[in-house]
């Protein structure tokens, strides 16, 4: 055991134990940097192979600036399996190779994804193309129109107008309406004051006649008298018999008398007639005093029954006026509390704007409280004025004389209340009603002279031939099953709605939704900044890539050569109305230029109407009605709108605000500026997939945008794989080798 004490040797058993450890270190080091080394190399190699992969793009999309993987997938493994040997390989005749990668053929994929008829690959697409080829501070140019000239708060302050003046209007037009009411209830009440008024002034009349005829006498009174009449006839009569039984008798005497006794019968016989004469006389006399004294007391009876009548209507009479009035009143309150609201809503308007719009809301006509209280104490006065005619009617017991007098002056004080009440009341509405009857004609006439000019631009239907159908069909609409748009839209995730705009086909049909279009973009206008850039390059490639309107006129007239385009819109199928449809999205030539023409007149009449508005006419301000005064500005703008939209159509330029007439806007400059405003983006889009697949005949579903690549080369360990065996994954080193999988994603 000494020899373990021995020190020969040591140094040497030193040195190694420095030395091992050093070269081990070195050597794991050295295939560590190496597998690093061949780690990115694989993945460059990886990479290129890619790209490789996807230079192999259409050449049918790349004028619209899409880029869409060509070629099936045997071809591209195949392509890409070239690409990344390739970069693995080291250069012929290197000799020594520090690395020695080699590709592994069984560890290799590649999985093309994303098609370009994806709505969000196609749009990243887009913006990348118009990136380089549209620079925003075109699109901002347009809207600096708006912006620098102060138009844009102008135009949004001329469609807060339109509202003010529509709520205005309305409420004018409720007042109006509940005035209307009140003059009903108020002509209904005074009917039924007015035949109260007749009745009881028939009534008094007739009670007095019989009052005068009457005098005092009673019925009881008269029948007494009737009764002592009809004994003093019966006597009479009797009287009367017994005289011409005595005739008889003396007339039967003469037969045996001689001439001195005949004489003396004669005599006696003229005597007794005589008297008999007298008492019949005297009879008649009886008689007709009996028939005066019955006639008595027939208009006696008449009497009560009169004042009967009167004293059993009265209350029912005064009831019912009463309620009438009460009726009345209500309609009055209503009235007022809208004349309220209108005086409300004008008073916040004018303390909201400069003088002249304070001027201008201040024309429009509110009654003061005195025509309502005047109105309401005025109806009220017949009422009480019947209320006081009863209890003095009621308090009468002879209807002759002073109490008839005093009782027909209660009469005709009624009469004149009710007079007076009519008269106030037929001047004040005759007043209103001319006023209403003025801003209705007056309404009309510029509604006239709108939709004349609204006729015109119907007429406009551009050049549209039978030869487009074909192509509509193929294209058809975002909802139309079995159509290329439709397809597009079908592959939208988020199911926005991708209808065209709401616009209608044939323009604005009358001078109400004439009027309602141009304020709706005047609404619209002062928004056009909001979310500007994507929608910008959207409107900037439909008007680069695809033709319009008006595009073969501007060539010809030394505009921008539309042909030099990559795309060459003049050349496609659908000549002259491609960016229409792909912001209309209608189905038919017709239907989108139309509906261009129509939006884009709305836009001068918005325009002209608001220039006009700066100056309102003066008639229609003394009339009350903001509407009216808004239409006459629009039909004043509406001619003005018509000349520029025609020089539009003929492919020259035009002043877009008349006091700046070295600012115009082309055809496609108004098409841009309806983009930005409301063209929906998801239809938008849809529609321009459509196109491009119509023009191209490639289907965009089938060119992929993505390339996610698989694949595995090894490096051959120098030092120790077992080691690296260890600390690698399972399978990782095989045969001596470090085998390096990468996958990279590729992408247009």
């Amino acid at each position: 055991m000494k020899w373990i004490w021995k020190r020969d040797g040591s140094v040497s058993v030193t040195i190694l134990l420095l030395v091992v450890p050093l070269f081990l270190f070195h050597a794991v080091l050295i295939d560590y940097a190496r597998i690093r080394i061949a780690d990115r190399e694989t993945e460059y190699a990886v990479r290129a192979a890619g790209r490789s992969v996807l230079s192999s793009y259409d050449r049918k999309l790349q004028p619209y600036g899409l880029f869409g993987l060509a070629g099936d997938e045997a071809l591209r493994k195949e392509r890409f399996n070239e690409v990344f040997a390739y970069q693995l390989a080291s250069p012929a005749g290197s000799g020594f190779s520090y690395l020695d990668l080699r590709a592994e053929p069984d560890d290799r994929s590649n999985q093309a994804l994303y098609s370009l008829g994806n709505p969000i690959v196609f749009q990243r697409q887009v913006l990348e193309e118009m990136k380089y080829r549209a620079p925003l501070s075109y699109a901002e140019s347009i809207i600096g129109l708006f912006q620098k000239t102060g138009m844009s708060e102008e135009l949004g302050a001329g469609a807060a107008h339109f509202e003010n003046a529509e709520r205005l209007e309305a409420l004018l037009e409720k007042l109006d309406k509940e005035l209307d009411e009140t003059w009903d209830e108020a002509m209904a009440y005074m009917e039924l004051a007015s035949s109260l008024h007749a009745r009881y002034s028939s009534l008094l009349s007739e009670l007095n006649s019989l009052s005068e005829r009457i005098g005092f006498h009673t019925a009881d009174s008269v029948r007494k008298l009737m009764e002592e009449l009809d004994r003093a006839i019966r006597l009479l009569q009797d009287n009367v018999a017994s005289q011409q039984e005595s005739v008889r008798n003396m007339h039967n005497s003469m037969n045996n008398a001689d001439e001195e006794q005949q004489e003396s019968l004669t005599q006696a016989i003229e005597s007794v007639e005589q008297s008999i004469a007298e008492a019949e006389a005297s009879l008649n006399e009886l008689f007709e005093r009996k028939q005066s004294l019955e006639q008595l007391l027939t208009d006696i009876a008449a009497y009560v029954a009169l004042v009967t009548q009167a004293s059993a209507g009265w209350a029912s009479d005064v009831h019912s006026l009463q309620q009438a009035n009460s009726r009345l009143a209500e309609r009055i309150e209503q009235a007022r509390l809208a004349n309220e609201r209108l005086r409300a809503a004008r008073q916040e308007l004018m303390e909201q704007s400069n003088q002249a719009g304070a001027d201008y809301w201040k024309s429009v006509p509110v009654y003061d409280m005195e025509f309502f209280s005047s109105y309401k104490t005025d109806a009220g006065k017949v009422a009480a004025m019947l209320q006081a005619m009863k209890d003095r009617w009621e308090a009468t017991s002879r209807f002759s004389g002073e109490p008839y007098e005093e009782l027909m002056v209660s009469v005709q004080t009624y009469g004149r209340q009710i007079a007076e009440f009519r008269q106030t009341r037929e001047s004040e509405e005759h007043q209103r009603g001319e006023r209403t009857q003025k801003v209705r004609q007056a309404k009309s006439e510029q509604k006239a002279k709108l939709e004349r000019i609204l006729s015109e631009v119907r007429k406009v239907t551009g050049e549209c031939g039978e030869g487009d159908r074909p192509f509509y069909e193929t294209l058809g609409t975002t909802r139309q099953k079995g159509s290329l748009a439709a397809k597009y839209a079908g592959l939208r995730t988020d199911q926005e709605a991708i209808e065209g705009v709401d616009v209608d086909p044939l323009a604005p049909k009358d001078a109400e939704t004439g009027v309602k279009g141009a304020v709706s973009i005047l609404k619209a206008i002062p928004g056009l900044l909001l979310g500007l850039r994507d929608k910008a390059y959207t409107a900037e490639y439909a008007l680069t890539k695809f033709n319009y309107r008006t595009m073969r006129v501007e060539e010809e007239k030394g505009g921008k050569p539309a042909a030099r385009t990559l795309s060459a819109p003049l050349t496609h199928p659908l000549a002259g109305q491609e960016a229409e449809y792909v912001l209309y999205g209608q189905t038919s030539c017709t239907a989108n230029l139309t509906s261009a023409y129509g939006e884009m007149y709305l836009l001068f009449l918005a325009v002209r109407t608001v220039e006009n508005m700066m100056e309102p006419d003066k008639q229609a301000l003394r009339l009350g009605s903001p509407m009216l005064a808004f239409l006459t500005a629009a039909a004043e703008g509406a001619l003005e709108a018509w000349t520029n939209m025609k020089t539009l159509l003929d492919g020259d330029r035009t002043a877009l605000f008349l006091r700046l007439p070295q600012l115009t806007v082309s055809y496609p400059d108004l098409l841009r500026i309806f983009m930005l405003l409301h063209g929906r983006e998801a239809g938008m889009t849809a529609r321009m997939q459509a196109l491009i697949e119509l023009n191209t005949e490639v289907p965009l579903t089938d060119r992929l945008t993505y390339l996610q690549s698989t694949a595995t080369a090894s490096i051959r360990l120098w030092f120790l794989p077992g080691l690296f065996r260890l600390a690698g994954e399972e399978g990782q080193v095989r045969q001596g080798r470090w085998h390096i999988t990468k996958t990279e994603v590729t992408s247009y």
